[in-house]
């Protein structure tokens, strides 16, 4: 049984959430049976990016996040079942891309001919940021499932090193997710890591409130085994049994 706390908040001493939403109370037993009730997860990229999670996708410079991203809207808006060997079980679904990164010169010297889905829709922002609001709004007006956004500089005039930054970003992510149901990817830079140092989450740039908040976060390395050689490595997931590498 469900109880609407914000009701009896004087009563009980509670305060009134900061969001200005509802706090529900719910038994452990009855959260329980409503969770098993629910379906599986979808896998939109193996077990790295999954449905209704905020992901981060992390890396250095020239790593190939970009074009990952890219390939990750391809195969989920055309309803591929899998890509680079790890599942897709969503089907086809509509995918919203912002690509803040490249001009149309760039981005059709990658693609080339490539026949794309039209479940897929590219935003691009002509200011220096982009606001919630807009993110919502266009979320809403493209039906989309997934959101990919590149990158996450463009959510913030400040540095999102500055924690008070950091949490507006990630507040304001999360609260699009919940509140349009929908799966968001969003790339983040690292800085410059020697090789051979272990890849966590800690050498993602910005605060740590980032990868505190989000629901899972994985990286695209440059593999010391070649100079074309990328590998992926989950460093934060919510599920505890789906921690993986793969190369």
């Amino acid at each position: 049984m469900e109880t609407n706390f914000i009701d009896n908040e004087n009563q009980a001493g509670f305060e009134p959430s900061d969001s200005g939403g509802e706090i529900k109370i719910i038994s452990a037993i009855d959260r329980q049976k409503r969770a098993l009730a629910l379906p599986q997860a979808v896998k939109l990229f193996g077990n790295l990016f999954v449905e209704n999670e905020l992901c981060i996708l992390a890396g250095d410079n020239g790593a190939g996040k970009s074009i990952l991203a890219m390939l990750i809207a391809d195969a989920t808006s055309s309803g591929k079942q899998e890509l680079l060997g790890l599942k897709i079980d969503s089907g086809s679904i509509k995918v919203l891309f912002y690509d803040l990164e490249l001009s149309d010169r760039q981005f059709i010297s990658r693609v080339k001919d490539h026949v794309f889905h039209h479940n897929l829709s590219f935003a691009q922002c002509t200011g220096e940021t982009l606001s919630f609001t807009e993110i919502k709004q266009a979320t809403v007006a493209t039906g989309a499932k997934v959101v990919i956004i590149d990158n996450l500089t463009a959510l913030s005039e400040k540095n999102t090193i500055d924690q008070d930054a950091a949490l507006k970003v990630i507040r304001g992510l999360n609260s699009i997710k919940r509140e349009s149901g929908v799966s968001i990817l969003v790339i983040a830079h690292t800085p410059k890591i020697p090789p051979g140092i272990e890849l966590t989450t800690n050498q993602i740039s910005g605060s740590k409130k980032l990868t505190d908040l989000c629901d899972s976060a994985f990286f695209l390395g440059k593999s010391n085994q070649g100079q074309n050689i990328r590998y992926i490595k989950q460093v934060k997931t919510r599920q505890p049994d789906w921690v993986n590498t793969f190369s």
